[in-house]
């Protein structure tokens, strides 16, 4: 695939999580479907299926970037070299400064994410961005 066309089918993946979104937005994932998301995306249902296998595989795309967002804000808000006290602090606030940002998208991904193949990949924020504090000591 040459350069263009992969741009291109990079953008088409990308207005179709943006379509995806905006239809968790208004009205949570378990009342999204394809058509509503192609709606936003204006695009048609067989891009859709070009760049994901069903809406779910659109979902889990979605919250892993959700979470990469969230936990890379957090992560870039920790001091290393302040008190661990300090640094869960920071690490707190930022994290719910970051799912403010989104807060439909958090709550979706709280709420509606229950596959079980996925619940590893995409576990708490919260519970990486501990992780990620740990590591730093």
């Amino acid at each position: 695939m040459s350069g263009a066309a992969a741009e291109r089918e990079e953008a088409y993946r990308r207005r179709l999580l943006d379509g995806l979104a905006a239809t968790i937005r208004e009205k949570g994932f378990r009342g999204a479907s394809v058509a509503d998301v192609v709606r936003h995306a204006r695009t048609s249902r067989r891009t859709f299926y070009e760049q994901f296998a069903g809406l779910e595989d659109c979902y889990v795309a979605l919250m892993r970037i959700e979470n990469r967002r969230i936990i890379e804000a957090t992560a870039a808000a920790v001091d290393s070299e302040a008190p661990w006290r300090e640094q869960v602090a920071q690490a707190i606030g930022a994290w719910s400064r970051a799912a403010l940002e989104e807060p439909a998208l958090v709550r979706s991904w709280i709420r509606e994410l229950r596959s079980e193949e996925h619940t590893s990949e995409l576990q708490s924020p919260m519970y990486l961005v501990c992780r990620l504090l740990l590591e730093k000591k």
